[in-house]
């Protein structure tokens, strides 16, 4: 099919589409992991050192820590410091996606070389494709260090089969990229065994298969030097703040994440949590991968060529193949690694579905309108996100935007913490400390917080765990211990015994609460005056706020304008009402104070 003139609509369709990527990163903060993230960054900045041992928590304070991902949370530091607050932090995603997609891009090309024809260009099949990825990917585009390892995944991917079919000595950028891995993200381990993966597939081939008349590996490109640029690429781990100790961390993480079930994000396909919408489109991409390239093989195949195994080897590569299935395993194993099988299968996926469209529009003739069909389909898709239609049907806990989503940080309690200068230590969840840990810095310091098992042992979680669903049991022990000063919880769910038990304690009283999070402060002669004019004294007083925003930086609202002239900074009105109020304290199981 000759499309040389629809080369520019070509190109107008796969720009729209990294765009559509670029404001899918473009989201309100959420993520409570970037607070103490952020924090940790912006310390390092100010002490000019790396952190080595615990400075934020009172509970396990000054215990080792490997801050593998150091180099993250500088930059991240580096991004709220000057490029706009914190507001700004999704701005590392923004890069990290225009940067993956263009890997994908070119790892495309190349796979649409070997499988089609040597004129093969990712045309509108890919374009579709890289928007089903990006559907499926969006829940962990975030703004996370772990961006940072769905990129170099891909990277380390594209220098490997570039490697196989054109021996080029690119192929070393791996020592640079495995360094900057170990400095950036705790699963720099997975770039050794990508690197071992393929390897392998390229000493299987090179022993066992370099003599058939069929086999397309360039003849230049000698497993040896490959094995000597991925035996350099794993001892640059070694450049580090922790040195040659840093080579055997993968092993602890391995064991940290066999025994860290306490959140959702890592449970394995056997739960049922996994089975989301992503789960589901990730297992259907693959099956609709293997499909696609069934067909293209199977059309290669006759007298004069290599059966089906063979030329998926040849044309795929057994290093790539072998890449697909270690993805798979890894995304079975926890959700929150679905993008990195998404990333390795997205290739393949796009030569397959160009190649099936190319079929259809030389039999039918209607390029032009396919081709205008998928350029409206970009263009909706694109217009979904900025104006939160998209997430409004897939992703309601985000929106279009640089600002912190105040709907989901609890901005409301610190400030009122902040305010009247409360001080001490707090019993907060694990979930709400992070922005604490931030907001009330220098001087505040967590019980628990999103550092996991990097600080905190497995049985302090299984404590806490124990203590949100009997604190009646649990919590007299450890405030006994602890003294606490106030208490922090987030209105979940899963802290609502915590909540019930707290309105029961004559040691505390409910001072402050809003959608999202509450505040309980010890009576003492010292916190005598906020009780008298905040607290909740058994439905005496209505403890029940307004969502408090988190001012929008101007830097933060110029830029997103760029990308949506209308837009405008969220209003929290529809949180502010009768209906929210009556829910939280129907959670609490008691009645709505009638002042």
């Amino acid at each position: 099919m000759q499309t040389a003139q629809f080369t520019w609509l070509r190109r107008v369709i796969l720009t729209i589409t990294i765009l559509t990527g670029m404001v899918l990163s473009i989201k309100a903060v959420t993520e409570p992991d970037l607070w103490w993230q952020l924090r940790t960054g912006e310390w390092m900045l100010e002490n000019k050192k790396v952190t080595t041992h615990d400075v934020f928590s009172y509970t396990y304070e000054n215990v080792p820590w490997v801050n593998v991902k150091w180099g993250y949370e500088i930059l991240q530091a580096v991004v709220a410091k000057y490029l706009g607050g914190a507001a700004m932090l999704p701005l590392l995603q923004v890069v990290i996606t225009v940067f993956l997609l263009l890997l994908l891009l070119r790892t495309t090309g190349i796979f649409g070389r070997q499988l089609t024809n040597d004129n093969y260009k990712p045309a509108i099949g890919t374009a579709l494709v890289i928007m089903l990825g990006l559907v499926v990917m969006e829940f962990r585009m975030t703004g996370r260090p772990e961006a940072v390892s769905h990129l170099l995944s891909a990277a380390f991917a594209l220098l490997f089969i570039s490697y196989r079919f054109t021996a080029t000595k690119w192929i070393f950028l791996l020592i640079p990229l495995q360094a900057l891995w170990a400095n950036l993200h705790e699963a720099f381990g997975l770039g050794v065994i990508i690197s071992v993966i393929f390897a392998a597939g390229t000493w299987f081939e090179f022993l066992f298969l370099k003599n058939s008349k069929f086999y397309t590996f360039s003849h230049e490109a000698k497993p040896q030097i490959l094995t000597l640029a991925v035996a350099f690429s794993i001892i640059a781990i070694s450049i580090n703040p922790n040195g040659f100790d840093l080579l055997f961390h993968p092993l602890e993480i391995f064991s940290q994440l066999n025994r860290n079930k306490f959140t959702v994000e890592l449970f394995s396909f056997t739960k049922k949590e996994y089975w989301t919408y992503q789960a589901y489109l990730a297992l259907g991409m693959l099956v609709l991968t293997f499909l696609v390239l069934r067909d293209i093989l199977q059309a290669q195949e006759g007298k004069q060529q290599p059966g089906f195994i063979f030329n998926a080897i040849n044309k795929i590569g057994t290093g790539y193949l072998l890449f697909i299935a270690a993805m798979l395993y890894l995304t079975s194993s926890a959700l929150r690694n679905v993008p990195f099988l998404i990333t390795a299968i997205l290739p393949l996926l796009a030569v397959g579905i160009d190649q099936k469209i190319n079929q259809k529009l030389t039999a039918t003739g209607k390029i032009k309108a396919a081709y205008f069909t998928v350029l409206a389909v970009a263009c909706f898709f694109y217009l979904s996100v900025i104006n939160n239609w998209y997430y409004s049907r897939f992703n309601t806990s985000s929106y279009f935007g640089f600002e912190v989503n105040a709907a989901q940080t609890p901005h409301g309690a610190a400030s009122f913490i902040k305010k009247h200068h409360i001080k001490g230590k707090s019993f907060t969840d694990f979930l709400s400390s992070s922005y604490l840990l931030w907001y009330l810095q220098p001087g505040y310091k967590t019980y628990i917080d999103l550092r996991d098992l990097d600080i905190f042992p497995e049985i302090f979680f299984r404590n806490n765990f124990m203590l949100y669903q009997a604190p009646g049991n649990v919590f007299p022990v450890a405030d006994e211990d602890m003294q606490f000063d106030y208490v922090v919880l987030l209105n979940d769910d899963i802290f609502r015994n915590v909540h019930q038990y707290m309105l029961t304690d004559k040691n505390f009283d409910l001072v402050y609460a809003d959608m999202l999070a509450s505040v309980y402060l010890r009576k003492t002669a010292g916190h005598s005056r906020i009780i008298r004019q905040f607290g909740y004294n058994n439905g005496e007083k209505d403890v029940f706020n307004e969502i408090l925003p988190v001012s929008a930086s101007s830097t933060g609202k110029v830029v997103t304008k760029i990308f949506n002239p209308f837009y405008k900074p969220r209003n929290y009105a529809e949180y502010n009402t009768l209906r929210y109020k009556s829910a939280y304290y129907t959670y609490l199981g008691v009645d709505i104070p009638r002042l």
